[in-house]
């Protein structure tokens, strides 16, 4: 037990899964309460993310220990921040790093998410950002890990009183900025909308789906809730969004499903958050075949747009641009305010006028001793050469080569 200053508030460390699973009530009341619209807020999404990623590394093999800091008064639990790290192996010069859930970096499988997990109760913010940040800070004082590493969205992180940031500075600490979420905000009905495009998109619209009638090729959007159809949907997405980053001459896509642990991870995630009408899948079919899968989450007026497969074939009918545009038509008609088009700067994204929004900081603190800091060097110069091959263009030629080997049958 970690004792806090502040009367009748405490803040308390929980290390095992029995611990952990007996929060699942608080953090879904917690989760109500909470300004921003992520979805994968759910429970459903922060147990199995653990359990395909935290519990043990899939690449490494090391294995994970939770550290959930929870905070409570004198009634209830006003705050939960799941943090865990994972142990060094014989023989490895591996960095402990202590981190949220929902984080994993360059040089692990992605982890799919990449929104902050934590619940905290509006209103104390500044008292439990205060308190984690000793708590970290006397963490890494005392040798338990090489690192710490969380996120904070930017509106929470403006509150961050003076004694966090001395306590955070008390090691070797780094901030950066991180573009959030592409938000849409949906005017009252559908043709609004429409008129708020562009010229081209307005087109494209009627476009596609004539195409497709000018071609003889029949099609259907079909929306999925059942389990059976959405875990067969999402291994398909998978399949297909494989194939598009395989087939593509460019190269310029990137495979988010590269292991079997992320595609087991989406699946549960997703299929956990049906009962509570938190998800679903849309499917485009052309001629029996499916064309495109996309998942969407939902949370309350707000729905996400996520991760999506299509098959190249059908490429020129623009098959995720239909899908989306019906989706996105009936999502507004049964009460959807917003979009959310996830991080980044896609043409796509842009297309439906989306705005960057709520954004977040990602902070860094390495313990201030010479066998951590030579830790977090050979860390980060293996996660910079990653980044760097994953982004370069010799990455690109050699990957062209390999496809031009393997369809010559070398």
């Amino acid at each position: 037990m970690y004792s806090s200053e502040l009367s009748r508030r405490w803040i308390e460390a929980r290390f095992d899964e029995e611990a952990f699973l007996s929060l699942q009530p608080d953090w879904e009341r917690l989760v109500l309460s909470q300004s921003t619209r992520a979805p994968q807020l759910s429970w459903s999404w922060l147990w199995s993310w653990w359990e395909c990623f935290g519990r043990l590394c899939p690449q490494s093999g090391r294995i994970g220990s939770l550290e959930v800091l929870v905070f409570s008064d004198d009634q209830n639990v006003i705050a939960i921040l799941p943090f865990f790290f994972q142990g060094r192996r014989a023989f490895h010069f591996d960095m402990t790093r202590l981190r949220l859930m929902g984080y994993n970096g360059e040089l692990e499988p992605n982890g799919l998410t990449e929104e902050p997990l934590y619940v905290i109760q509006p209103g104390y913010e500044v008292q439990v950002f205060s308190e984690t940040a000793k708590y970290l800070s006397d963490g890494l004082s005392k040798g338990k890990w090489d690192c710490v590493q969380f996120g904070i969205w930017h509106s929470e992180a403006r509150v961050l009183s003076e004694s966090a940031r001395e306590e955070m500075n008390r090691h070797i600490c780094w901030t950066k900025h991180k573009a959030g979420m592409n938000l849409v905000k949906l005017p009252e009905t559908w043709s609004v909308y429409k008129k708020e495009l562009s010229k081209s998109m307005r087109e494209n619209l009627p476009y596609y789906p004539k195409l497709l009638k000018r071609h003889d090729l029949d099609s259907a959007i079909e929306v999925l809730t059942e389990v059976d159809e959405v875990e067969a949907a999402v291994g398909e997405l998978v399949r297909l969004h494989r194939l598009r980053v395989e087939q593509d001459p460019n190269h310029s896509h990137e495979n988010y499903f590269q292991t079997i642990d992320q595609e087991r991870f989406y699946i549960e995630a997703v299929v956990g958050m049906l009962p509570l009408k938190e998800a679903f899948v849309a499917k485009l079919v052309i001629e029996g075949d499916t064309a495109a899968v996309q998942v969407f989450l939902r949370k309350q007026d707000t729905l996400l747009v996520h991760y999506s497969g299509f098959d190249p074939k059908y490429s020129k009918y623009s098959p995720l641009f239909i899908l989306q545009a019906r989706v996105f038509q009936d999502a507004l008609e049964s009460g959807v305010q917003h979009l959310d088009l996830m991080a980044g700067n896609a043409l796509w994204q842009k297309r439906w006028n989306a705005l960057p929004v709520n954004s977040y900081s990602k902070v860094l603190a390495v313990r201030k001793h010479v066998a951590s800091i030579g830790r977090a060097a050979v860390y980060v110069t293996r996660r910079e050469l990653h980044a760097f091959w994953r982004r370069s263009g010799f990455r690109r030629r050699f990957s062209k080569k390999v496809y031009s080997s393997d369809a010559n049958g070398f």
